[in-house]
């Protein structure tokens, strides 16, 4: 039980450090977005919102990114989204799947986390590259469920065999 209440604090701790983060520090690097503005005759917040999905599709994007604030925000938000995966995870394991002496086992926790994580973080990249098509995200999906599956042979429990001879 008292890792079930590490994961939701840790949790809160990081969606608290992200919303601080999403809050006070800016993404976009103000010099880059004033030289584009000015090359691109934008005078308004309004022209540039409405350009910005050009400059992703043009692959523009990480020119105006400030990629330390951006790569904080990300890892900061993706880690609460594991944590929290991780709280639930465990407290539907603890309740539905173990006996009441029985610890949840938080490595599949964890490892489950950080796939649909890094599927998450992956999407956003692939966002930014402009290659968010099905099926990437579906290889991306693909991928981690195959690396379930060989983790889950891997450390499987093996029943003793019995010797009737």
């Amino acid at each position: 039980m008292r890792r079930i209440i590490v994961a939701l604090f840790l949790c809160l701790l990081l969606i608290g450090v992200g919303i601080y983060i999403s809050v006070n520090t800016s993404p976009l690097n103000y010099d880059s977005v004033i030289k584009v503005a000015q090359t691109d005759n934008i005078l308004t917040n309004e022209n540039f919102i409405n350009n910005f999905n050009n400059y992703i599709n043009n692959g523009f994007i990480w020119d105006f990114i400030n990629v330390r604030n951006f790569l904080s925000w990300l890892s900061v938000w993706s880690l609460g989204f594991v944590c929290l995966f991780c709280f639930f995870h465990l407290l539907i394991d603890k309740l539905f799947f173990k006996k009441f002496y029985e610890e949840p086992n938080i490595f599949n926790a964890v490892r489950r986390g950080l796939f649909l994580g890094l599927t998450l973080v992956g999407i956003v990249f692939l966002r930014f590259i402009n290659g968010l098509v099905w099926y990437n995200v579906l290889s991306i999906v693909i991928l981690f469920i195959c690396m379930e599956i060989v983790f889950l042979s891997i450390f499987r429990k093996k029943k003793p065999k019995s010797n009737l001879l």
